[in-house]
């Protein structure tokens, strides 16, 4: 009788430690899908207000050094350049993970309207600058005299239209401030 007792005890317990499992796999599951179906981000964030605000730094750094780099050639340290790629890049990624809000004010969160917005909007001119950061970052600085590359290099100095978004840090910082 103890025998049975004991057996029946460890099988409750056996169905017990199962049954959590599948309870924290099914919470995975949740998780995971509610990640592929909606954006993590809010627009009007802390996090968002100051990845704004570290930007809006990096576009005024880009107003003082592409003036001079086309000018008289004179190169930001590679380091400097890299970090600004990389933060380019992560920002395209922000982008497609945060929320929009919509022409009637609503919060969007949903993952198809998120990134259907952002490519129809400001991808294609985030792509293209992107594209031609890195190419700029890896062409060797001695080959500035070549015509191509200087053109190519020249036309770094569209990364200055990334001014349109100082409008969208205004818009991010009123809203931080209002909550």
């Amino acid at each position: 009788n103890m025998n049975s007792s004991s057996s029946e005890l460890a099988l409750i317990h056996q169905m017990a430690v199962l049954g959590s499992c599948d309870s924290q796999r099914s919470a995975r599951r949740r998780w995971l899908k509610r990640l592929c179906d909606e954006v993590p981000l809010v627009p009007h964030s802390r996090w968002r207000a100051a990845w704004s605000l570290l930007g809006a730094l990096l576009i005024f750094c880009d107003f003082v050094a592409i003036p001079l780099q086309i000018t008289w050639g004179a190169s930001p340290p590679h380091l400097l350049v890299q970090l600004m790629v990389a933060f380019w890049a992560a920002d395209m990624v922000a982008q497609f993970n945060t929320a929009i809000i919509n022409s009637q004010g609503v919060l969007m969160k949903s993952r198809k309207v998120v990134t259907r917005h952002y490519c129809t909007t400001r991808c294609p001119f985030d792509m293209l600058l992107l594209c031609l950061d890195v190419s700029a970052m890896i062409g060797p600085d001695d080959m500035f005299e070549v015509s191509w590359y200087r053109l190519l290099r020249s036309m770094r100095a569209l990364r200055l239209l990334r001014a349109y978004r100082l409008g969208a840090v205004q818009e991010a910082l009123e809203q931080w401030m209002l909550q």
